[in-house]
This record gives structure tokens, sequence and C-alpha cells, in this order.
């Protein structure tokens, strides 16, 4: 380079492998936040799914305050409730008990037990348990240890409260709470707690 004269702007590119570095980093990225992305989806859906479940308690505690459906009018001893069933874990359904003087209040389809409203919960999500918490909150009757393997949840006038029944071993017993457990295809659960006295929250 002779004296006075400026030297050459020297211009370079990326190489190979750091054009490979930043491809896979970008693809390490995406995937990290499409599972993370998938997994909370999979969570507000169950946030949802327990919110719609706690709902269709308090839509069976309104029939039965209010002696709602197929062969309702004004017949007091009909009462309406909420069937949870372990062989079905995918579905529950609200029903119609004709009278409660046969069988308490369990559902019946062979003494006037109509179903009125199916309920599906789909994408892989299911009724994990259910359990039934005994008045002196000492015991638990559960799907999961085999205690009963189907719970009703009934409502009839003039009070809000509920009644459980367990049919199963160990049903039978004078409860005081049902826990319905939700389970999502990712393993994540939530619990909706029903009170004797008629008060739904979901956990």
């Amino acid at each position: 380079m002779q004296r006075g004269q400026k030297p050459k702007d020297v211009k370079r590119g990326f190489t190979l492998f750091e054009v490979i570095l930043v491809i896979a980093l970008i693809g390490i990225l995406t995937s990290v936040t499409v599972a993370n992305y998938r997994g909370f989806e999979k969570k507000l859906e169950l946030e949802n799914l327990a919110q719609d479940v706690a709902f269709s308690v308090k839509l069976a505690q309104s029939y039965g305050l209010n002696v709602r459906g197929e062969g309702g009018g004004g017949q007091f001893e009909v009462s309406y409730g909420i069937n949870f069933n372990e062989a079905t874990p995918t579905r529950y359904f609200i029903y119609q008990d004709a009278d409660r003087s046969v069988n308490g209040y369990e559902y019946d389809a062979l003494n006037g037990g109509v179903q009125l409203e199916v309920f599906d919960l789909g994408s892989g999500f299911s009724v994990m348990d259910v359990c039934l918490v005994d008045s002196g909150g000492a015991d638990t009757d559960c799907f999961s240890t085999n205690e009963v393997d189907v719970v009703d949840v009934a409502f009839d006038r003039p009070k809000p409260d509920a009644h459980f029944v367990g049919t199963g071993s160990a049903g039978g017993t004078n409860y005081q709470e049902a826990i319905i457990t939700l389970q999502s295809p990712t393993g994540v659960t939530r619990n909706i707690s029903i009170l004797s006295t008629g008060f739904v929250s979901v956990q």
C-alpha cells in the first residue's frame, strides 16, 4: 500500500457453521415456545372445563329448586341431580328423579329416572376421581379406592342443599361434601367441591 492510500474495506460474510448455529437456536427456541403454549392451552381448557362442570351442578340445583323438567310441574317429590360414573369417565349427566321416595336421591332409570342433559368432556379430559367426604370429615369414599363407583348429587325444594349418594361397597354414609377431580391429557388436575349446603366452588 502506497503512502496516503486508504485501506480497502474488508467485507466478511457468515460462515456455514454460524448459519447452522443460528438456525439451530431458532429451532430450539421455537420448540420450547410451542411446547409451553400447548401446555398453557391445555391448562386453560381444564380451567374452563372445571367451571363448566361447576355450572352444570348449579344448573341441576336450579332445576331442583324450581321443579323443572319432564313431569315436574309442581310435583314436589321430583328431585334433580348430576351423575358421575367411574365406568364412563369422559361424560356425566343431569337427571330427573321422578319420585325420590324410591331409592332415595340416586339416578334410577327403572324407577322413573330421566337423563335430561348429557355432557361429554372430550379432547382427552376425564373425571379422574370422585370422592365423598363423610359428615365427620375423617373418611372419604372414592372411585380411586374402589369404595364407590357411582356418585349422584341431588337437589330438591325448598332448600338448595345437596344430597349425596354413593353406590358401591361403601355407599350409604352420611356425606358432607363431594369432590370431583378432573384431569387434562397432560396430567394436570382441577377439583370441584360441592358442600352439603349446596355451595359449589372450583379449587
